[in-house]
This record gives C-alpha cells, structure tokens and sequence, in this order.
C-alpha cells in the first residue's frame, strides 16, 4: 500500500513537472519575441533621434557657411531664423522643438587687423618681417585692402607656407614714378605666376582668390587667382616680409591658430548652445560647427 502510494506521488509529481515545462515553452517563447521587439523599437528610436540630431547640425553649418561668424550680432540672427523656421517645419511633422544661440565664451579664433592708419601692416613695435598666424587650419577671413605703396620690386610680400613647407607667395611692386601702376603677382609653389595690376586701389581676396582693382573711373575689375587653399595643404603659417612698405591700406585676417600677440580673440568657428526637445529625446549641450567642406 504504501509502494502504491508512492508511485502515485512519483507519477503526479511528474505529471506537474511536464506541466511546467509544457507551460514555459510558450510563455519562454513569448518572453523572446517581445524582448526582440522591444530592443528594435529601441535601436529604432534612437536611429530616429540620432537622425534628427545630424540633421540639425548639418542645418546649421549650412546657414552659419554664408555668415560673417566674427560677427556674434549676425551670427545669432541667423541662428534665430534657423530655429524659427526648423520649428515651423518640424513642429507640424513631429513635434522636435530646437533652440540655438552663439556661446562666445567656448567659441574658437582670433583676428588681428590692419586699419587705414599708416604703416598698419606693420606688426608690433613696427616690425616689418613678422608672423600673422601659425599652424591654423581654419581661415574664415583673409582680406587686403592696398592703397599707398613704396616703390621697389618688391615692395612687400605675403608668404603662406603648407605643412609640406611648400610656398604659395604674393608679391606687391610699383615702379618710381608717382602714377606708376601697382602690380600683385601671386606665385604658385610651382613657380608658376598670376598677375593684376591697377593705377588705383586693389583688393584682395586671399581666402577665396579674387584680385579687384580701382581706377577711379568706372567700374572695378575682378579677376580669379588660384588661392593658397588650392595650393597647399594645411596647416598654414602665415607671414608678412617688409610690410612697412604699404603706407596705406588695411587687411584682415581670422582664423583660429596661433596668432602674433597683437590678436584679438573672435568667433571664427561659432559655439552653439544648442537645446533640442524631440519626441524621442531632449537634451541642451554645446557643439562647435565647423565649416562643411
């Protein structure tokens, strides 16, 4: 009786054991796909948000390409009508709510000018030979204004060296008499030349390789140049040879390296506060937006 007994247990006992084990299959199997689709929509979710994300950034980029970044005022204009727009959009589609401002603070640059005043050329305590900026990769402005020059061939130099050590040079000379033209010869690193030359003013675009000379009368002409960009590859130093030479005229030049202890510190690559609330994320951080190439 007691051996029935026992064998009744055994046998029920069992019984509930493939119970168990019948029951946890599917519920196993259920557990496996929902945590399947759980992790997918999450991957999902944050494929979207990182989208979105790049998508701001690449937007501002864009519309920070086409402004003067040293100018905070300007920069923060465009900053606005960037988030206006991106919220009109946006808004309606998914509810992403952006808000962009320039944190001058963490921004990176520095400028050094040269104004109207005679011999602004030259650098500190009138030196005539003397570096501008070193080891910069990043050039949003490089801007010459000549006016009043001395004779002589030549007279003053720009010197733009790569990280090769390769040259790319500007040389500036005007002949002895008093209307004498002056004449811009930009030479490649391979020797080769290209030349304007006018009896009035001649600005230069060194960034983007444009020559415009003033006559006085009608309009000005423009010509191209094949710029330092084209030429070297960066870093750059940049250097000025006997600058004391041009009497009159002014140049500009911003760009984020190290600069002459003259420089001023400017927003050449901006530093965007950036605060995004989207419906898959929210966050406030800062980035810095560099140029796209």
């Amino acid at each position: 009786m007691v051996a029935d007994d026992r064998g009744q247990v055994l046998l029920i006992g069992g019984l509930a054991v493939a119970i168990v084990f019948l029951t946890a299959i599917p519920l196993s199997n259920s557990l496996v796909v929902s945590e399947s689709a759980s992790t997918s929509d999450t991957v999902a979710d944050i494929d979207r948000a990182a989208e979105r994300e790049a998508s701001v950034e690449r937007g501002l980029a864009r519309v920070l390409a086409s402004v003067d970044t040293t100018n905070t005022t300007a920069v923060n204009n465009s900053l606005q009508n960037f988030t206006r727009t991106y919220a009109n959009v946006s808004g309606q589609q998914d509810g992403v709510y952006v808000n962009a401002t320039v944190n001058v603070d963490e921004s990176r640059g520095g400028v050094v000018n040269g104004t109207d005043d005679f011999r602004k050329y030259s650098g500190g305590g009138n030196q005539q030979n003397w570096d501008l900026v070193s080891d910069t990769e990043t050039i949003s402005e490089f801007s010459m204004w000549l006016n009043q020059t001395n004779s002589g061939n030549p007279t003053f130099e720009v010197i733009v060296s790569g990280s090769s050590g390769d040259e790319w040079r500007v040389e500036l000379s005007r002949g002895t008499g008093s209307n004498s033209p002056k004449t811009v010869e930009i030479i490649q690193p391979d020797g080769s030349t290209e030349t304007c030359t006018s009896t009035g003013d001649i600005r230069l675009d060194l960034k983007s390789g444009t020559c415009t000379m003033y006559t006085g009368t009608g309009s000005p002409t423009t010509v191209e140049f094949t710029s330092f960009s084209e030429s070297l590859s960066e870093p750059y130093d940049i250097r000025f040879e006997r600058s004391n030479n041009v009497n009159l005229g002014r140049y500009r030049l911003a760009a984020v390296g190290d600069f002459d202890s003259g420089s001023l510190s400017a927003v050449v690559v901006p530093a965007v506060k950036l605060q995004y609330v989207g419906p898959d994320t929210s966050y406030t951080r800062t980035i810095l937006v560099e140029e796209e190439s």
